[in-house]
């Protein structure tokens, strides 16, 4: 069995070579990731309110580019990812970024199960995403209600495991797992795919389905259990992720079809 910090180093190793969302452009990553998530703008709104914002697996800084352009000035953002490519995009994003910022963003390397931040640092926190994807959720979990203030608010998302989307991503990588053994090669399918790489309709989701190393998905009854140390929280299903602008139609908000639990959580 791989150990937590291979595992690490593997899911590092995938979104160096693979940042989320693809499309080397600002503009392109910024229309793909909101024609595939059309609910994600509303909940941006509501971080934005914040004064000290900490976002997990800031990828790229799409998400943050949007809520720092609608933060009030003298408020702070500070995007963490695990991948230094990533970082790099983000940080190069801020130069490319045609529109003007309330709040420059604060981009740095670090692992969501061990947060570079004293206590109580930040009143908002996100992750839209990315938990499901390193070895301890459950640390990483507690280390955003470590950093988050009382009262404070975490928006964090996560794979629903009765998703039909999130269903037919296991099978896929089940599929793939079979053909590696029967052509004796290591990730067959996601080596093909890559050729193709990500500056398409599709960005990096068939890459991230194939190849990536972590893939988690919970029911409700798990998510209560593991943001148990919160005050108050609220969990609903949002999100069916999908490309070419076809979910701006039907996916603007709660969905018993969601790819995700949208876990709002007070501390």
């Amino acid at each position: 069995m791989i150990c937590a910090d291979s595992m690490l180093q593997l899911t590092r190793s995938f979104w160096n070579a693979n940042p989320c969302d693809g499309h080397a452009d600002v503009d392109g990553r910024t229309r793909f990731r909101y024609q595939k998530e059309p609910w994600l703008p509303a909940i941006l709104e509501r971080v934005a309110e914040h004064r000290a914002v900490l976002e997990v697996g800031c990828g790229q800084g799409t998400d943050a580019l949007y809520c720092c352009r609608r933060m009030r000035p003298g408020c702070s953002y500070t995007g963490v990812d695990y991948s230094e490519k990533s970082i790099e995009n983000a940080r190069c994003s801020l130069e490319q970024y045609p529109e003007p910022l309330q709040v420059r963003p604060d981009f740095r390397v670090g692992n969501a199960e061990s947060l570079d931040f004293v206590d109580r640092s930040f009143d908002c926190v996100m992750s839209i995403g990315v938990l499901h994807h390193t070895p301890n959720t459950q640390e990483a979990i507690d280390e955003l209600h470590r950093v988050l203030r009382p009262g404070g608010t975490a928006f964090i998302a996560l794979y629903r495991s009765a998703s039909p989307k999130v269903f037919t991503a296991h099978v896929i990588r089940a599929a793939a797992r079979l053909v590696d053994f029967t052509a004796r090669r290591d990730r067959c399918l996601y080596r093909w795919c890559g050729r193709w790489g990500s500056d398409h309709c599709l960005g990096t989701m068939l890459l991230e389905c194939l190849g990536v190393p972590i893939l988690k998905s919970y029911t409700r009854a798990q998510i209560g259990r593991m943001f148990g140390r919160f005050d108050s929280v609220r969990a609903y299903p949002i999100g069916m992720g999908l490309p070419l602008g076809i979910g701006c139609a039907v996916d603007t908000g709660r969905n018993p079809l969601g790819a995700l639990w949208m876990v709002e959580a007070v501390k």
